[in-house]
């Protein structure tokens, strides 16, 4: 097995404070441990209830579990892993004889989203496995995971073998969905080393992720764009691939890291937007670069495809150590992740319904021009009992977890620092070493970092602290009277093995960025944005507003008080006299109403 270059600390070794610790209690508090929300998802299986509408119910369980088993793996909250222990145990209470976990019966499986959802159910099993305290509930969860695997192995697979092809088990992008439970049986395989998971997996890769074309070899080849491939569901796609990096895990086969390595860096070129987030055309690949400036009739950068981009992200980062998905995950976590947290539970609009619902605890879109939040809730399904989730709520706690998981790493004999977030880490090295790191700011909305590294005892190792990518690269910073320069991404402190105390300031200045006639701010890795409400008026965004500049040809800024969760705020001049609030975007159409509820990053500036 292929080992990480960096590795997270263990469980509850990292105490954060600050917006992205509120975001993490919020989602605990009015999702992860609700006992109800929990005992809902487990009762959809067994009943057959997504017959009807061919739907994906049953992946609920799977996906929300994922992100509880990583919160829980931050935070190490025991009335959390109670409450996920509970919901482990109705799970496994579901599955039949035949091995079967799913909310289609034997005469209509196979079809719709089921494939889908039974990855869910490994992916949740799976994950709770690794964080399980009971080893006999660990016995029973493994025990239940080869049944359920073996069911689907047994009835899916090539037609010479009198099996039904994956790609032919939905009925819409190719199959694209079912395909993506490659990543679900190649974890199985690494719990069981059972040769026959690791063969089901080969059997998929070999189908190419869909029907209709082969997408490993649409990136090898290198002739279309992403979103010209013959399957461009954004989430799904990205679902599959995230398998073929397992899959150079348990094999060693470089070919597969790098067609992922490939991918990243062609949605790095036509997909990824301003905030982090992809996908301007409903949840598609749509050349999301160019298209994100215009105004868009369907809501765009589905929260499903935020979280899924910072996992592979995540993973990324962990197997290579290279400082540039880092940095992605910044962008992404502080913009479109944190942008479509819905703090104060409004309402959504129900496409299905055609009206208002109660609110939850992730927005699954996210605009960028003249347009507002809470249009739409992704992946709508009605529960029996006349309450409704959305996969996008599903799925959110799984990045929320992951940002502060991968601020602080190790790797070898040291400490690589990812993310500056304030509080506390316990990091034992390799050599037995435990060393506290204490992180004191308040960036980003300010510069200064002061870390603290207090060795245990005084074997030496070093210290990688991220210099983001927008800082100017031939910037030079100054710790204890040395120069230091930057080195692929990190500065580089060697030979440490006592008491080191080093203060960083990261330069945050408003930045213009132009593209297709429309301009957006940032502040650091902040996306500036106006927002109506916060104008307190309505905006005409596709009027063109007339900067007052100075002789340099700089904007007039002034700087504006903040409020609780804002990590900027700032008026620009007109030439006409009149002025424009920026904040940042994660703020921006939070607490609308009705009449003022429009905000945009793309602006139209001269």
């Amino acid at each position: 097995m292929i080992k990480n270059k960096l590795d997270f600390l263990g469980i509850g070794k990292a105490q954060y404070g600050g917006f992205p610790q509120k975001v993490v209690d919020f989602i605990c508090n009015v999702q992860l441990k609700d006992a109800k929300l929990w005992k809902k998802c487990v009762d959809v299986f067994g009943t057959n209830i997504d017959i009807a509408d061919k739907g994906w119910r049953g992946e609920y369980w799977g996906k929300m579990m994922r992100g509880a088993c990583l919160t829980y793996a931050y935070t190490n909250d025991n009335e959390l892993y109670d409450t996920l222990s509970v919901a482990v145990k109705g799970l496994l209470s579901k599955q039949e004889d035949s091995g079967r976990i799913s909310t289609y019966d034997a005469q209509n499986e196979f079809n719709g989203w089921d494939v889908w959802a039974r990855k869910y159910v490994m992916v949740g099993l799976e994950y709770f496995y690794r964080i399980c305290k009971d080893e006999a509930l660990k016995e029973q969860i493994l025990t239940a995971l080869i049944k359920h695997a073996d069911y689907i192995v047994d009835h899916i697979g090539r037609e010479d073998e009198g099996k039904k092809p994956i790609e032919t088990t939905s009925n819409i992008y190719g199959s694209l969905n079912s395909c993506s439970i490659l990543d679900a049986f190649l974890q199985l395989y690494k719990l069981t080393n059972h040769e026959r998971y690791i063969k089901f997996a080969e059997y998929i890769i070999s189908v190419g992720g869909a029907g209709g074309g082969n997408l490993i070899k649409c990136v090898e080849e290198d002739v279309l764009k992403v979103h010209e491939f013959p399957q461009t569901k954004a989430y799904e796609l990205m679902s599959f691939f995230e398998g073929l990096l397992t899959y150079y895990e348990c094999t060693g086969n470089e070919y597969y890291l790098n067609i992922v390595i490939k991918l990243f860096e062609d949605l790095q070129e036509t997909e990824q937007t301003i905030i982090g987030s992809m996908g301007t055309r409903f949840e598609f690949f749509d050349d999301s670069t160019n298209k994100q400036t215009e105004f868009s009739d369907l809501p765009m950068l589905e929260t499903c495809v935020t979280v899924t981009w910072i996992r592979i992200l995540t993973r990324l980062l962990a197997l290579t150590g290279d400082v540039k998905y880092a940095d992605r995950i910044e962008i992404a976590a502080y913009n479109a992740l944190f942008g479509a947290v819905n703090f104060d539970m409004l309402p959504q609009y129900c496409f299905e319904k055609d009206c208002k619902l109660d609110g939850l605890p992730f927005d699954s879109y996210s605009p960028l021009f003249a347009n507002h939040r809470g249009d739409r809730i992704g992946g709508f399904k009605d529960f029996p009992d006349g309450t409704h989730y959305g996969c996008c709520a599903c799925i959110g706690a799984a990045a929320v977890a992951l940002f502060p998981l991968s601020a602080v790493m190790t790797e070898a004999e040291g400490i690589v620092v990812n993310q500056y977030l304030n509080g506390t880490a316990e990091v034992t090295l390799p050599s037995g070493n435990n060393v506290k790191v204490y992180i004191s700011t308040n960036y980003p909305r300010t510069e200064r970092i002061w870390i603290r590294f207090m060795p245990e005892k005084e074997d030496p190792f070093f210290i990688k602290l991220r210099i983001p990518g927008w800082v100017d690269g031939e910037a030079k910073f100054t710790v204890g009277g040395q120069e230091y320069r930057i080195e692929k991404g990190y500065l580089l402190f060697e030979e440490l093995s006592e008491k080191t105390e080093i203060c960083l300031d990261l330069p945050l200045k408003v930045e213009s960025i132009q593209r297709n006639g429309k301009t957006a701010f940032t502040r650091g890795p902040i996306v500036l944005a106006r927002d109506e409400q916060k104008e307190g008026r309505k905006i005409d965004f596709n009027q063109t507003i007339l900067l007052k500049c100075q002789e340099d040809e700089e904007f007039i800024i002034r700087e504006l008080p903040l409020s609780d969760d804002e990590h900027y705020r700032c008026e620009l001049k007109t030439i006409d006299g009149d002025k424009i609030i920026l904040s940042d975007y994660a703020t921006c159409g939070k607490k609308w109403m009705d009449e003022l509820r429009y905000i945009s990053a793309w602006l139209k500036v001269r």
